[in-house]
């Protein structure tokens, strides 16, 4: 069953044009890194994909591709389920 959402939330972020994806350190982040990179061969799109130890490191790294006009989203550890943001609209804020 966790299979399903994981590749749901994968497929979701490269069908919707993300380009660089960056996974803080968490349980089953190898797992979603994978289907996202395996989405991305399926349909042709070009996805970076890193892992980094610190929330903080990875949210601003994704902010940088974001400034960089490339599409990120940064995937970190919610209430047990992976949460995806998109970092230069939560910096707006």
């Amino acid at each position: 069953m966790e299979t399903d959402w994981c590749n749901w939330f994968a497929e979701g972020l490269v069908e919707n044009g993300c380009q660089y994806l960056s996974i803080a350190l968490m349980e089953g982040a190898d797992h979603v890194q994978e289907l996202a990179l395996h989405a991305a061969d399926r349909l042709k799109f070009p996805l970076q994909a890193d892992q980094t130890i610190s929330e903080k490191i990875g949210y601003e790294v994704a902010l940088a591709y974001s400034y960089g006009k490339k599409r990120s989203a940064f995937i970190t550890h919610g209430f047990s389920l992976p949460v995806a943001m998109d970092p230069l609209m939560s910096s707006i804020y």
